[in-house]
């Protein structure tokens, strides 16, 4: 009998042990020189994020990629000299000497308000037990600038783990001269509210989950008209599956409130090389591609923001990730200034159309 009493001590250790909940520290976060590999998933709307809880297995095999990059995290010091201002002075601007740099997305609503922003880097500290944004340094209008938070985006607060809350407000601004002015609040409450396993393409892992929903408002005031706005954004939500020594998330949902729900806009997870259309990285030359009509049934209309010449189209069917067709540049037919071409006897699918340029590649999905 005794003997049995402790063969169940033992069984309910074991198994405790096995499906405890992980705990992320500082020193699961990326350093100088780490690379990782992701991808963006072609379905994000397959991802369901309120679906969380106690020892909880999310299943997100069935993700398919339409891109991939190579990101490699980088000395302050590789970066612009220009942008180094705040990030590489310990004694000047103590609390934004950054630990290491990232190439980003663009932080303002550059769409909206006119501004060409370029070559966009972050700046990441990890101490005290915060990983936190710091800054960020851009080329704006063709001017090199150093942006710093006057109020710090402290992204992730150590220990993680099931249960935790935590906020913080972090504001920056940028002014153009003689143009505009333009000011970001956001407040992040970030909650752990969730844990268990977690398996993507990758394969499984055991993992927490931190949801940040964000609250962020756009200011801007034109110089030259004299007048300004301020705008609310909608809600903004990441959820990020987090596992020791990840680095990064091992897959995070992006996501706003629309009416009463959520749309999830982009998921992206840690991957390995997958075909080397996907792994085609989007250069940062702030261009868009627009394909229309899409969904499509006989032909689509392909325009690139701001009209960037197009030497090279690439057709790849997203769930062979085969490439189906090249289109040089003499083979391109122009309507109404737009590119025309025809689909109709490709099957039914999701594309990814990648254009190449003489500055960067860009891309965009569409549905037949």
């Amino acid at each position: 009998m005794k003997r049995n009493y402790i063969l169940l001590i033992f069984s309910l250790y074991f198994s405790f042990g096995l499906f405890a909940q992980i705990q992320i520290n500082s020193t699961d976060m990326p350093s100088v020189n780490d690379t990782v590999r992701t991808s963006t998933a072609s379905t994000p709307s397959l991802v369901i994020p309120d679906s969380t809880g106690i020892n909880y297995h999310w299943n997100y095999a069935s993700l398919t990629p339409f891109r991939q990059k190579l990101d490699t995290f980088v000395s302050v010091t590789s970066t612009p000299f220009s942008y180094q201002l705040y990030f590489n002075n310990s004694i000047a601007f103590p609390n934004h000497k950054a630990d290491f740099a990232l190439p980003v997305a663009i932080p303002t609503p550059t769409n909206s308000i006119g501004l060409s922003v370029s070559n966009t880097f972050g700046y990441f500290r990890n101490k005290n037990n915060k990983f936190s944004q710091v800054g960020f340094g851009s080329t704006i209008n063709s001017v090199p600038t150093s942006t710093k938070y006057d109020s710090i985006d402290y992204i992730y607060q150590f220990p993680l783990a099931y249960g935790n809350k935590d906020s913080c407000v972090s504001v920056f601004d940028v002014t153009v001269p003689t143009f505009l002015f333009y000011k970001q609040h956001k407040k992040r409450v970030n909650e752990v509210d969730g844990w268990g396993t977690i398996t993507t393409p990758l394969g499984t892992f055991q993992c927490i989950r931190v949801k940040s929903t964000m609250y962020i408002t756009d200011s801007i005031f034109s110089i030259m008209l004299g007048f300004g706005t301020k705008t609310p954004r909608p809600t903004q939500y990441e959820y990020k599956w987090l596992t020791t020594n990840g680095m990064i998330p091992v897959l995070q949902a992006n996501a706003q409130k629309a009416g009463n729900s959520k749309v999830v806009n982009s998921v992206i997870y840690k991957d390995i090389y997958r075909s080397a259309f996907l792994a085609m990285e989007e250069q940062a030359i702030n261009k868009d591609l627009t394909v229309y009509p899409n969904p499509a049934q006989d032909k689509i209309y392909i325009n690139s923001f701001g009209n960037v010449p197009i030497e090279e189209l690439y057709l790849v069917n997203l769930a062979t990730s085969q490439l189906v067709q090249t289109i040089h540049k003499n083979e391109l037919v122009y309507t109404n200034n737009a590119i025309e071409l025809t689909i109709s006897s490709l099957p039914r699918s999701n594309y990814l159309l990648v254009a190449k340029t003489n500055n960067g590649i860009v891309s965009e999905i569409f549905v037949k």
